[in-house]
Formats: structure tokens, C-alpha cells, sequence
């Protein structure tokens, strides 16, 4: 019986781990204390991912929106201000389809994010407010920019941001305007920012240690509930293993198979408990799955244990194909990666039986799971499919999110996609699905291509 640790570690912010590695492109070509930023920002980013969704689908209407009142209002005498909003609003659309982007350019949402709040929020903000130093709206606008920006970073990526963010406003309008000077009425409002930002940071330093502090009572709480629960959840499967045991030595009968039959459910109930506690502690907690700490894995291996320690049900396990022929080997845990594989076979093979509850359909294929590992030139894949029930286009685009599942309540509790995902992002990888209705489901895993000697396993 697989089982993650029963105490996984706490992060400063829960989610760490599955963006730790989602910025392993911008962390290589950066300097140390860009590469410390961009990885705190990180930590953050799963935290506010459905905020700064929403402040680039609001920063696609506002800047086109102000851009029509800023040239119907004020002369466009300023040279590139066009340009300035016209970036504003790509970058914003850029963000707000990052859902949509090519799987190997979503290894850098965290980055290009952080880049895109740089420029329209204390940039661009600030830029304009020079631009019109006496403009009382620029330095309302200014202001609240800048507010927003400390919601949507943590404290210490807000404070760089802001100074990176004004520091560059001042030295584009220096080379714009050719040395002007900078506006008496800007320096003049410079102490109010100050106070301003002063408050806002506090604020949120505030709002974060609270969540810390909610975070770790509940990784305890769910400690404790977990370590309750597993503690008879041993003793049901040692004492059904004892009867199993016990039973194999009786002579052959009717009833025997129906009570081992009985034990062997026991068992699978069992393991599944156990299964619901791991995923919850992941959500919770965050499982340590950073790929340079890890072991070099060969992928086939772990899928072999996977199926071969699955607790199928009576006839599922010829259905399971597997597609081997490509092999290849990663950095990362394998039991880990093994949990990811059982969440993967379960989802799959819970569609198919509720697909075979609906009827036969004359149309529909010959029930089926693959699992196929595929090498690639820049990333290597292990493909899920099945021919099941398919998942609802509604919850399609949400089915990696905590909670979010296609089973009546009580059934499952929706964590099993978001913490492959975790596990997954966490070695440098992604996750993506794609289904339809009654055509059943494919999981997608890319993971990073190892050098050549660790793909021979000469490493």
C-alpha cells in the first residue's frame, strides 16, 4: 500500500512547490537576486492567480477605454503615448489568455506576469503622471495604481516593483522629454506616496502573516485528524490481512471466497482512506517535489508499479494498455509520481464504468485506458487516456483546481487533479487535459528532456 508521509512541510505560502519550477527558464538566464525575486513571487503567484487573471481582463478594458478619453481629452502631444498604451493593452490581453498560450510558453506565466504588472501598474501609472504632472487625475490614478500592485504582489516583490517601476518611469520621460526636469508637483506629492505605500505594505504584511498563521493551525489540525484516522485505518487492514491469511488456509468453499472476497473490498477501502488523507495533507501542506533535489527515475518503472499496485476492481485490469516502447527518465520522487499515475487510472477508470451504467451505444469504443510514454525533442510526455463518459465542458478549463469534481458529493472530494498538478509543476513539468462528451479523456504530463546520458541511464 502506497502512502505519502503522513507529515508533509508547511511553506511560507501554500502552493510554493507547484510554481517553484514553472520559472526554472527565467531563474536560468537571471542573476541572483532577480532569480530570489522572481521564485518569492512565485511562491505568491497560485495564491492571487485568480486576482491578477482579473487585473489583466480589467486592464484590457482600461486601457482601451483610456486611451479613447485620454486622446478625445488631452492632445496627443506627448511623443510615444500611444505606444505606452498600446503596450499596456497587449500585455494585459497576453495575461488574461494565458490559459490559452502553447504548453511550452506556460513554463514562463510566473515571469512574464511579473513583467506585465511591472509596466501597467507602477510604470506606466507613473510615466503618465510625469507626463501630466498637473493632472489630477493621473495622480489618483497613480495612487490607486499603486495600491493595486502591493494586493496583487507579496511584500517584498511589491516594494521592488514599485521602485524598479518608478525609477524606470523617470529615466524613459528623462529621455523622452530630453532632460527635462521632473515636475515641482510630482516631487512635491512624493511624501504622500510614501505614506501611502507605507499603509498598504503594513496592510498586507498584516493580511500575510495572518494567512500564515491560518495555514499552519489548519497543516496541524489536518495533521492531527490524519495521524486519528490512520491509526484504526492500520489496525482494520492488519486485522483483514489476518483473516485473509487465516482463510487461504481453510479448505476451498463457497463462503470462503465470498468472506475473502468481503476482506479484499475491506482492503481497497482501506487504501483509499488513505489515498482521500494524502491528498488532503498535499493541499494543505506542500509536498517537497523540487526536481534538483530529486532522483534520477525511469518512467517505465514507475508506471509498471503503478498498475502492478493498483487495487483494480474484478475485470478493470485488461482494460489498462500500456505503451512503454519510449521510455525516458526525469528527476523527482517516484512515489510521488506513482500517486500521480493512480489519480490518473482512477479518474479514467471510474469514467468508464460510468459510461458502461449509461447503456450500450453501438458507436461507443471497446473500453479502454492507455498509458503511453512519448520521447521528445524538448519534452518528454506520459499520455492518460481513456474511452469514458468525458468531463463536462463547463468544469473543463477548472478541473485542476482544489474541489473542483464531476462526482456527486460524497464521492470524491476534488483534490486528486490539483495535486498531480502540484506534484507535477513541482518537477518542472505541466498538466494539461483535454476531453469531450462521450469521447472520452486524455491527460497530457510533459516533462523536462534530461541530458543525453541520464536519458540512456548512463547517468
Amino acid at each position: 500500500m502506497l502512502q505519502l508521509s503522513a507529515r508533509l512541510s508547511l511553506m511560507p505560502l501554500a502552493g510554493a512547490a507547484a510554481v517553484r519550477r514553472s520559472i526554472a527558464a527565467a531563474e536560468r538566464h537571471a542573476g541572483s537576486s532577480v532569480r530570489a525575486m522572481l521564485h518569492s513571487f512565485g511562491c505568491n503567484y497560485l495564491r492571487t492567480e485568480r486576482s491578477i487573471q482579473f487585473a489583466a481582463v480589467f486592464g484590457v478594458v482600461a486601457f482601451a477605454v483610456g486611451y479613447f478619453l485620454y486622446s478625445s481629452m488631452t492632445p496627443l502631444s506627448q511623443k510615444y503615448a500611444g505606444v505606452w498604451f498600446a503596450m499596456g493593452w497587449g500585455l494585459s490581453v497576453m495575461i488574461a489568455a494565458k490559459n490559452h498560450w502553447p504548453i511550452d510558453m506556460r513554463r514562463h506565466v510566473v515571469a512574464m506576469s511579473y513583467a506585465a504588472l511591472l509596466y501597467c501598474l507602477p510604470f506606466f501609472t507613473t510615466l503618465m503622471l510625469l507626463m501630466n504632472a498637473d493632472s489630477a487625475v493621473w495622480a489618483v490614478v497613480s495612487v490607486a495604481s499603486l495600491i493595486v500592485a502591493v494586493q496583487l504582489y507579496d511584500v517584498p516583490n511589491g516594494i521592488a516593483a514599485v521602485v524598479i517601476g518608478v525609477l524606470a518611469a523617470m529615466g524613459v520621460f528623462l529621455v523622452v522629454t530630453e532632460g527635462a526636469p521632473l515636475p515641482a508637483s510630482w516631487l512635491q506629492m512624493l511624501p504622500v506616496y510614501g505614506a501611502v505605500l507605507a499603509a498598504a505594505f503594513a496592510l498586507r504584511h498584516v493580511q500575510a502573516s495572518e494567512a500564515i498563521e491560518r495555514e499552519t493551525e489548519a497543516a496541524a489540525l489536518a495533521d492531527q485528524v490524519a495521524h486519528e484516522c490512520r491509526t484504526p485505518l492500520a489496525g482494520i487492514r492488519l486485522e483483514a490481512d489476518g483473516c485473509e491469511w487465516l482463510l487461504n488456509r481453510l479448505p476451498e468453499s463457497a463462503a470462503r471466497q465470498k468472506i475473502i472476497g468481503s476482506i479484499r473490498r475491506m482492503q481497497q477501502h482501506v487504501t483509499s482512506a488513505n489515498s482521500v488523507i494524502d491528498l488532503m495533507l498535499g493541499n494543505a501542506g506542500d509536498a517537497q517535489t523540487d526536481a534538483d533535489a530529486g532522483d534520477l527515475q525511469r518512467m517505465s518503472s514507475i508506471v509498471l508499479t503503478a498498475v502492478e499496485r493498483y487495487s483494480f476492481r474484478p475485470d478493470e485490469r485488461g482494460i489498462v494498455r500500456m505503451e512503454l516502447e519510449e521510455d525516458f527518465s526525469f528527476k523527482g520522487s517516484d512515489l510521488l509520481m506513482t500517486h500521480v499515475l493512480f489519480n490518473l487510472m482512477q479518474n479514467g477508470l471510474r469514467a468508464i464504468r460510468e459510461r458502461a451504467l449509461e447503456g450500450e451505444d453501438e458507436r461507443a469504443p471497446a473500453p479502454n485506458l492507455t498509458i503511453a510514454l512519448k520521447r521528445g525533442e524538448h519534452r518528454n510526455s506520459i499520455i492518460v487516456s481513456d474511452t469514458g463518459l468525458g468531463i463536462p465542458p463547463q468544469i473543463i478549463d477548472s478541473v485542476f483546481a482544489p474541489y473542483v469534481t464531476t462526482q456527486r458529493i460524497g464521492i470524491g472530494a476534488g483534490l486528486g487533479l490539483s495535486f498531480c498538478r502540484m506534484i507535477v509543476e513541482g518537477i518542472g513539468g505541466t498538466i494539461t487535459c483535454s476531453s469531450r462528451a462521450n469521447g472520452g479523456t486524455r491527460f497530457i504530463i510533459d516533462l523536462p528532456v534530461m541530458n543525453h546520458a541520464a536519458q540512456s541511464g548512463e547517468a
